[in-house]
C-alpha cells in the first residue's frame, strides 16, 4: 500500500486502545443485548430511560471562524466551524437567497478503520443531511447572492455524528 507523504500517518501495525465490536452485522436482538443487561434490563451503562448522554460543549474554539463548537456527546466528539459569508463563486444569475454549504469530514482516527482522507459516499450524504437540517435555521434572505459555509470534523464516531448537528445551529448565534 502507497504511503501518503503529504500527512502525518499512523503506524499501520497498531491497535485502538478500545476494541470495538462490529455492531452492523449482529442482529438487533444481540444489539439490544450489548446495551441492556438480561438479568435487570437496566442499561449497563447505568443511565436511566428519562436520561440523556453525557455531553460537553465549548464556543469559540476555531479563531479563525466567525462562530465554532467543540461538543461531546457520549463519545461521539465533533468541532463545527462556520464562517461568514462570501460572494457565490462563478455564478452569473443573482439569487434571492443566500446559498448553505455544508461539509462534514471524519478525521482518518474517528472511526474503528482508518478513513481514507478523500470524501466518501457517507460523508456526502450526512454533509446532505446536515444541509437540509440547517436551511429552514438560517436566515438566507438576508444575504442574498452570498455563500455561508459551515465544515464539521468528526474526532470520534460514537454512532451520533448526525445528532450533533446541535452544534452548527448553536455556532450561527
Amino acid at each position: 500500500m502507497p504511503i501518503d507523504q503529504k500527512r502525518i500517518n499512523g503506524p499501520e501495525g497498531s491497535l485502538p486502545y478500545q476494541i470495538f465490536g462490529s455492531t452492523r452485522d449482529k442482529a438487533f436482538q444481540d444489539r439490544l443485548e450489548d446495551v441492556l443487561d438480561p438479568t435487570t434490563g437496566n442499561r449497563k451503562c447505568n443511565r436511566q430511560d428519562t436520561e440523556s448522554r453525557k455531553y460537553f460543549m465549548k464556543l469559540g474554539v476555531v479563531s479563525t471562524a466567525k462562530g465554532s463548537a467543540y461538543l461531546e456527546l457520549g463519545n461521539t466528539k465533533v468541532i463545527v466551524s462556520v464562517f461568514d459569508p462570501r460572494e457565490i463563486p462563478k455564478q452569473n444569475t443573482f439569487r434571492e437567497l443566500g446559498e448553505l454549504y455544508c461539509d462534514l469530514k471524519f478525521s482518518p482516527f474517528a472511526c474503528v478503520h482508518r478513513k481514507n482522507p478523500q470524501t466518501d459516499a457517507e460523508e456526502r450524504s450526512l454533509a446532505a443531511a446536515m444541509t437540509k437540517a440547517l436551511q429552514p435555521v438560517v436566515c438566507r434572505h438576508l444575504f442574498p447572492n452570498f455563500q455561508i459555509d459551515i465544515f464539521a470534523n468528526v474526532l470520534e464516531d460514537d454512532g451520533s455524528c448526525l445528532r450533533n448537528h446541535n452544534a452548527k445551529k448553536i455556532c450561527q448565534k
